[in-house]
């Protein structure tokens, strides 16, 4: 299980630049995201175990970033990678795609993270500078849930 004893201490105003997002999925459902700042990769995952969260920099340099799949259905995409159906893992680049693409090319402000009654990490809150919007990943049933929240 995940604790707040175990979330990285990420300084995250020194990662520079939100560059590129991924979503990795099995069976369908969202299980990590990936978030490229330059040349450094943090991951946000759920552990489908105890339905914590697992928050980690990573080492995937930018020539593991998939493609963007612009022309392609994301379902379409899970049946002809396997992913869809099966337990192997689809990553796809999902920068372009709402929310995302607000926050590309922005720092973060600050990141927090979100503990449940138990003590255990089951999401994290990111801010981008311009300070009118936060995204959240949440755990539910072992994968992540994403929602925003605007600020005026």
């Amino acid at each position: 299980m995940t604790g707040l004893a175990d979330v990285p201490q990420i300084e995250w105003h020194d990662l520079g630049a939100l560059t590129a997002v991924a979503e990795e999925r099995e069976y369908g459902i969202l299980t990590a995201l990936l978030f490229w700042f330059g040349e450094r990769t943090v991951r946000f995952e759920a552990l489908g175990e105890d339905d914590t969260l697992l928050v980690v920099e990573v080492d995937q340099p930018n020539e593991q970033r998939p493609s963007p799949p612009r022309s392609v259905d994301r379902g379409a995409l899970g049946l002809v990678l396997g992913g869809h159906h099966s337990s192997e893992p689809v990553r796809a680049q999902i920068g372009h795609d709402e929310p995302w693409s607000r926050f590309l090319g922005r720092f973060i402000l600050w990141g927090r993270a979100m503990v449940n009654h138990h003590g255990y990490l089951d999401g994290y809150q990111l801010e981008f500078v311009r300070g009118d919007s936060a995204v959240e990943m949440v755990v539910v049933a072992s994968g992540l849930v994403v929602g925003t929240a605007r600020f005026r």
